[in-house]
């Protein structure tokens, strides 16, 4: 049987520039030097500048000066033989505008010596303005779940101190005063009383909504010592401790690195995760604190552990909505606005909060939060 053959010949290297010229990422060939040796049309287009003049000069005049120290040590880690695979840095264009770029880089070896340094890379503009989009359309959920249950948390306790307000001037508003009886006397105070505890219990129902606006921003204001938060928050419930046979133990891990969340935005949600754990143990039992640096997701983790009461599967998916709780209503219980509070803070920092319990066996609840990076 005839066997059959493909006949090649040399392709010149028009060709392949032409080729290369033709594809929509950015490619760019630098020498051990860091000086650029080849620029496809895509490079050249996103930098505003033609290819003969890109040709020659450093790769560190494009790069944006938040990302230098970054993209320094990567051509660095590239030169030893390392690949570098989907990094972000910024560059600058001739005009001067900054744009977020995602590459790959390798080293191209002659004769078992690294020669030259390939790269290959892709804009990430339209990528990071649609995350900035998602991220807005978290916080307006997070806002519309307040709003969603604000009106009608305070909206009862306030119908039942106009009904009994009303009451109290019909029965009491042709009454002569001086002759008021002492059941009378005792039943005006006793009514006093409970318009005092509903009203009560609006004002703090609203001080924590109106928490969540005023809240300021730390000194550095974009991130924080995860392990010093966790700190101030389990001082700022000691007392709830104190006074009850719950015992309180913490493991914060060592060299953790900042979080990218200002310190009072995270302490409130750590404060209000560590009062869900209290108030969900009856009688005595343990919450653990803990922070851990995930190195899969790369991202710092704040977790919590109680041995509590737990919450029902059927349950489990509305713990975030406003105003929802398994415990009982009043001034010094919860107003359920919690684990609402939480969500609405790591929610918006880019973060995640994961939650598994099961009933008579307690609650694990995870704030998994981005790292900060230097130069952002």
């Amino acid at each position: 049987m005839k066997k059959h053959t493909m006949k090649t010949k040399n392709i010149p290297y028009s060709f392949y520039k032409e080729l290369i010229d033709e594809i929509a990422e950015g490619i760019v060939s630098v020498d051990k030097g860091g000086h650029i040796l080849f620029v496809n049309k895509a490079t050249s287009t996103m930098l505003g500048l033609p290819q003969s003049r890109l040709i020659g000069r450093h790769f560190s005049e494009f790069v944006h000066h938040s990302s230098l120290k970054n993209a320094t040590e990567y051509f660095a880690q590239v030169i030893k033989g390392r690949t570098v695979i989907q990094q972000v840095v910024n560059v600058r264009t001739h005009s001067g505008k900054v744009i977020p770029i995602e590459f790959s880089a390798s080293a191209i070896k002659e004769k078992g010596k690294i020669d030259q340094l390939h790269c290959i890379f892709r804009n990430i503009s339209e990528r990071r303005e649609m995350e900035e989009f998602i991220l807005e359309q978290e916080k307006m959920k997070a806002i519309q779940h307040f709003i969603s249950g604000m009106a009608q948390e305070i909206r009862n306790p306030l119908r039942g101190v106009f009904e009994r307000l009303s009451k109290l001037i019909e029965e009491y508003e042709k009454k002569d005063f001086e002759y008021i009886g002492f059941r009378e006397f005792q039943h005006l105070f006793d009514v006093l009383k409970a318009l005092r505890t509903r009203s009560q219990y609006c004002f703090e129902t609203t001080e924590r909504l109106l928490n969540i606006t005023k809240r300021k921003i730390g000194i550095n204001g974009k991130f924080c010592d995860a392990n010093e938060v966790a700190k101030d928050a389990v001082e700022k419930v000691r007392h709830s401790f104190d006074v009850s046979e719950i015992t309180m133990r913490m493991k914060l891990a060592r060299g953790l690195p900042p979080v990218a969340v200002g310190a009072i935005e995270l302490s409130q949600a750590v404060v209000n995760v560590l009062t869900n754990a209290i108030q969900s143990i009856p009688q005595s039992g343990q919450v653990t604190l803990k922070t851990y640096y995930a190195v899969k997701e790369k991202m710092a983790v704040i977790e919590c552990i109680d041995n509590g009461v737990g919450i029902d599967k059927e349950n489990l998916p509305k713990i975030f909505e406003p105003f929802y709780t398994t415990k009982h209503r009043g001034v010094q219980k919860s107003s359920g606005l919690g684990l609402s509070i939480v969500y609405a803070i790591v929610k918006s920092h880019k973060g995640d909060i994961q939650i598994k319990s099961n009933l008579r066996e307690g609650t694990r609840v995870k704030l998994v939060l981005p790292v900060h990076k230097k130069g952002r």
